[in-house]
């Protein structure tokens, strides 16, 4: 094996795989993860038309609201994809129904355009509103919930309160 990563196949499969889960920079892009994407002038969706996977391109002014709740909180009325009970189509994604917890966050919008209820997912929610808030419209409505953060919260005053059981 040794021998194989030292010739140039060896050295060119050894960099496929090290690149192999690493994200191209999107240019124009203010924030870009495996679900979603923020330029000037569209939220993308990725992942968003099924089975051929295209994206959707929606304009900031056909927004009218944003609501993110975490994933472990919203894995009963979520889908994987498809259409939920709620007439709200999500993009793939295939770890929203899992039982793992990860930290992603559930994005639901309403916009002005069909269709008019989509879900998706983001990775990192702080650079997400930070990326989108400046381009939506005033009259945009975004709230949410910010569960595991504030678990974190308590957990980190727990153990300042009580530094002997460490």
């Amino acid at each position: 094996m040794r021998v194989f990563l030292q010739t140039r196949q060896g050295r060119e499969v050894l960099k496929k795989q090290q690149n192999a889960h690493k994200m191209e920079y999107e240019k124009d892009s203010f924030y870009f993860d495996h679900f979603c994407s923020v330029t000037q002038d569209f939220l993308i969706v990725k992942q968003f038309f099924i089975p051929s996977k295209l994206p959707y391109d929606f304009e900031w002014n056909k927004i009218k609201s944003i609501i993110y709740v975490p994933q472990s909180a919203d894995r009963e009325l979520s889908k994987q994809k498809g259409q939920d009970s709620e007439g709200r189509w999500w993009a793939l994604d295939s770890l929203r129904t899992s039982r793992k917890v990860i930290k992603i966050y559930n994005i639901r919008i309403d916009t002005e355009c069909e269709p008019s209820k989509i879900g998706f997912s983001v990775v990192d929610l702080r650079k997400f509103l930070e990326a989108a808030l400046p381009y939506l419209s005033y009259g945009c409505i975004v709230t949410g919930c910010l569960l595991e953060e504030k678990e974190e919260e308590k957990e980190k005053e727990e153990e300042v309160k009580n530094p002997e059981q460490l």
